[in-house]
């Protein structure tokens, strides 16, 4: 038995943005984040930008800065760490509207890795 599609129909101005077509999935990018002073750059700034996905995939909370020179004391939001390597529990960012520089940084002797998505 066939369903009928239901009728989608808009009232008022409706604005549709699609994102481009590159023909590929983006790549995904794992950065090894440590406690290296001044933290490690996750993206550079970058004007076209419409996504930035971030996802901690190590077991060591990382801290985030929108910006450079992240640091302990220095930064904007904490990834929680997983649970275990690579698992799906690790914290996670989406930025829709964000084009600067994002950098991250672990506490003193600990080291984690973030998968980083661009689009």
């Amino acid at each position: 038995m066939v369903q009928e599609r239901p009728d989608y129909s808009v009232i008022g101005n409706v604005t549709v943005a699609a994102l481009p077509q590159t023909g590929a999935a983006p790549a995904v990018n794992v950065v090894r984040v440590d406690d290296t002073v001044g933290g490690t750059t996750l993206v550079a700034a970058y004007a076209g930008r419409i996504l930035l996905m971030v996802q901690n995939v190590g077991m060591a909370a990382c801290y985030i800065r929108l910006g450079a020179t992240a640091s302990t004391a220095n930064y904007h939001l904490i990834l929680a760490a997983g649970i275990g390597l690579e698992d799906g529990t690790g914290g996670g960012l989406v930025l829709d509207a964000y084009t600067g520089v994002v950098s991250a940084i672990c506490a003193a002797g600990l080291e984690t890795d973030l998968a980083v998505t661009e689009l």
